[in-house]
C-alpha cells in the first residue's frame, strides 16, 4: 500500500518536464488541505541544461512546510537528471531526494540510479530518524516512470489522444507497480480567476492482493490543461500514505473553487 505516498511528489514537476520547450524555467506552487483549505507547504523548482550536454536536463526543487508523518516544519530537496531522447520521449538517469528538519538536520535520503544497459533500477534509502537503511534493484520493463517523471507519460497519453495507458511505477519500497492512467473527461475549472478547460485523469494503481480493498482508498486525480502543451493545473489526492491529509496542489499559488 506504500505506493500512495509517492503520487503527490511526482506531480510537483509536471510544469517543467512536460513542457514543449525545455528552456530555463522557474515556477512556484502551494499545497492546501482539502478539509479546511489551510496551506501546508510551498515549493519552488527550476529546470536547466546539465553538464553542457544538449539532451541532458536537471530539475531542482525545494519545498518547505508541514508534511503528514513529520513533526514541525520540514524541507524537502530533490534533484533529478534525465535525458530527452525525442520531443516526447525521455530516459531518467538519476534522482535524489532529501528531507531536513527546521534546523537543517538531514533525516531521510533516497537515491535512484537507472541502468538501461542492464535494464535495472538501483534504489538506496536511509532513514536517519529510525536508523534504518535499505537497498534494492528492480527490472526495467514496459513504460517505466518514477515519482518525478510520471507526468511525462500522462502528457504522451494526451498527445496520442489515448484515454487509457498502463505504465510501471518505481516506488522507494523498492517495488514496481502497474498504474493505469485513465482520462475521465474534459471539464471546466476556475483557475487564476478565469475559466479553463482541463482533462481530469484518474491514477489507478494495481496494488496486488489489496485491489479488493481499493474501495476504501481515496482516489487520486490530476487535471491537465486541455490545450497544448498539456500542463498541470490541479492535483487532488492523499499527501503521503493511507490516513494522511487529502490535499490539493495549485501551481502559482492559485486556489481552486
Amino acid at each position: 500500500m506504500r505506493i500512495f505516498i509517492l503520487f503527490i511528489y511526482f506531480i510537483l514537476f509536471v510544469s517543467y518536464v512536460s513542457c514543449a520547450s525545455l528552456e530555463m524555467r522557474e515556477m512556484d506552487y502551494e499545497c492546501f488541505s482539502v478539509k479546511d483549505n489551510q496551506p501546508r507547504w510551498q515549493a519552488k523548482a527550476a529546470i536547466s541544461s546539465a553538464d553542457n550536454i544538449a539532451s541532458i536536463y536537471k530539475i531542482s526543487e525545494e519545498a518547505k512546510g508541514i508534511y503528514s508523518g513529520y513533526d514541525g516544519e520540514i524541507t524537502r530537496k530533490t534533484v533529478v537528471f534525465y535525458e530527452k531522447t525525442t520531443d516526447d520521449n525521455y530516459r531518467i538517469l538519476k534522482s535524489q531526494t532529501e528531507f531536513f528538519t527546521q534546523d537543517q538536520k538531514l533525516i531521510l535520503k533516497e537515491l535512484q540510479t537507472y541502468d538501461y544497459a542492464n535494464k535495472k533500477v538501483y534504489i538506496e534509502a536511509e532513514d536517519y530518524l529510525k536508523h534504518k537503511a535499505k537497498k534494492g534493484e528492480l527490472e526495467i520493463r514496459g513504460q517505466i516512470a518514477n515519482k518525478l517523471t510520471l507526468p511525462l507519460q500522462i502528457r504522451k497519453t494526451l498527445l496520442a489522444n489515448r484515454k487509457f495507458e498502463p505504465i510501471y511505477f518505481v516506488s522507494s519500497k523498492p517495488a514496481l507497480y502497474k498504474v493505469d492512467l485513465r482520462v475521465i473527461k474534459e471539464e471546466e475549472l476556475d483557475f487564476n480567476n478565469q475559466k479553463i478547460k482541463a482533462y481530469k485523469i484518474l491514477l489507478d494503481p494495481d496494488i496486488g492482493i489489496f485491489n479488493i480493498l481499493k474501495f476504501l482508498v481515496t482516489n487520486t486525480f490530476v487535471w491537465f490543461n486541455s490545450d497544448m502543451p498539456y500542463e498541470l493545473v490541479k492535483y487532488e489526492g492523499l499527501e503521503t500514505d493511507l490516513g494522511s491529509e487529502r490535499v490539493i496542489v495549485c501551481t502559482n499559488s492559485a486556489k481552486f473553487e
